[in-house]
């Protein structure tokens, strides 16, 4: 799990490196979206990573789960666009190269990716592979 969450990590660094020298966050802003919600769904398999079987049933704990994801994954999401901020202030800006950062827009924008992907990774957890397992389980029961 961790050497899948390296690797996923290290690509989505590669790739934006590629799409910044490309320029394909101006000629294709359309590569920015997947990119930002790999992000989340990242951060969202890590989170679930760390507390499946720690949460446990209640309503309460599965709201608090899911609120502590949201700001994770928006402190994180923020950090990257810290960090597009300060490339774009400290290199690209003084060489006349394109900005990472479009806007206000753009940023929300990603934000919000960022938070899709990683509610994609608890709705795909908490709802299709815990029934899935379930209907698994009863179907054995029922064979024997």
């Amino acid at each position: 799990m961790y050497a899948t969450i390296v690797y996923t990590l290290g690509s989505l660094t590669v790739f934006n490196i590629f799409a910044l020298n490309l320029e394909w966050y101006h000629t294709e802003p359309w590569v920015d979206i997947p990119a930002h919600m790999l992000f989340g769904v990242l951060i969202g398999l890590l989170f679930l990573r760390s507390t499946v079987g720690r949460a446990g049933k209640s309503e309460k704990r599965l709201l608090t789960s899911l609120t502590t994801l949201f700001a994770l994954t928006l402190f994180l999401g923020i950090g990257w666009e810290s960090i597009e901020f300060l490339r774009d202030r400290l290199y690209a800006i003084p060489r006349g190269v394109l900005t990472a950062q479009q806007g206000v827009l753009d940023t929300v924008g990603d934000l919000s990716n960022n938070i899709l992907g990683s509610m994609m990774v608890i709705f795909v957890y908490g709802f299709v592979l815990k029934k899935w397992r379930a209907l698994k389980t009863e179907r054995a029961g029922v064979a024997r």
